[in-house]
């Protein structure tokens, strides 16, 4: 009976020649080279700035962002606590939001486009048209995600951080029906709404 295990086997099947040492020396020379090749886009140690659109408006950090279903507004939200509006074939300001006390976390545009959403980290959502009229706003606890229903234009999810999930059906003689899910006090980091539009 062999006594040899796999793991026997297969270190039986290593030649010395198969191992390779490899020393400080050549990971001090990898590490130079591949700095090297991350300054690939610099020409004489100038970053090539070779973007399509720049969009200038923002006085902190940017944390959220989102492109429109048709391409002609992007949307971001910022440190700064506020949110731009931007048209994307000439990178000017759509709209800028106002009233947000709280860094801007989440945006998001409908799936017609006819409304986009702002939510700061302390709950504060606002909706507004994509002329800039502010039609909606709702305060929730910290927002921990936010999301339009991918089939009704009009219904609008969120998470928070004490764990509640809310949705929310804008009507048109703008008023809404708000639904809240609640939760035993975890966080709600993460949903989605499936694509048939009822999970």
């Amino acid at each position: 009976m062999d006594d040899n295990t796999p793991l026997d086997d297969c270190m039986d099947d290593t030649n010395d020649d198969d191992i390779e040492i490899i020393d400080n020396e050549d990971i001090d020379d990898l590490d130079r080279s591949s700095d090297d090749e991350e300054d690939g886009d610099a020409i004489g140690g100038h970053l090539v700035d070779d973007s399509i659109h720049v969009f200038n408006g923002h006085k902190k950090a940017v944390l959220s962002c989102a492109l429109s279903s048709d391409r002609r507004y992007a949307v971001s939200g910022g440190e700064d606590d506020t949110a731009y509006v931007w048209r994307t074939d000439d990178s000017g300001v759509a709209f800028e939001t106002s009233g947000h006390k709280e860094s801007v976390v989440c945006v998001a545009f409908n799936g017609n486009d006819s409304y986009v959403s702002t939510a700061d980290m302390n709950g504060l959502i606002q909706i507004w048209t994509i002329n800039g009229e502010k039609v909606f706003d709702f305060e929730v606890d910290e927002i921990n995600w936010m999301s339009w229903h991918p089939m009704a234009n009009n219904v609008l999810m969120a998470g928070t951080a004490t764990g509640d999930a809310w949705m929310w059906k804008l009507n048109t003689n703008l008023t809404s029906d708000c639904k809240t899910f609640q939760s035993f006090g975890k966080s709600n980091c993460v949903a989605k709404c499936l694509s048939d539009g009822k999970r």
